[in-house]
């Protein structure tokens, strides 16, 4: 699977002539299922609509792999739009810049929260 972190335009644009993309929802990595908490697997929405376990796993599509503090930056379909749009509001108090890219293909982007109102900086 290509890193959807780092995919160059070439990458983008071989998906949107193929149709081979990523339109699975997010899904968290057993090792981070298995240390979920009570608040992780509370069914009740805690922002915009979406459950803690929706948000972390939208999150985790596009943000640093190696700092989650550190900017955001991913591709993501139109249909996991509006919760990484969520998602990154909550985790970084800062505010994502979804761009076009093709197709329902999406750059998300943001300052993250290293950098944001609520950042360590």
């Amino acid at each position: 699977m290509t890193d959807i972190t780092r995919i160059s335009e070439a990458e983008i644009d071989r998906l949107a002539a193929t149709g081979d993309v990523w339109d699975a929802e997010p899904v968290l990595d057993p090792t981070v299922d298995a240390a979920l908490t009570a608040l992780e697997n509370d069914p009740k929405p805690i922002f915009q609509g979406y459950t803690y376990r929706e948000l972390i796993a939208a999150f985790s599509v596009v943000e640093n792999p190696d700092d989650w503090k550190a900017a955001v930056f991913g591709f993501v379909t139109e249909k996991n739009l509006e919760v990484t749009k969520a998602a990154v509001e909550f985790f970084t108090a800062t505010e994502p810049f979804p761009v076009p890219v093709g197709g329902t293909w999406y750059r998300i982007t943001a300052i993250g929260y290293r950098m944001g109102p609520a950042g360590d900086h």
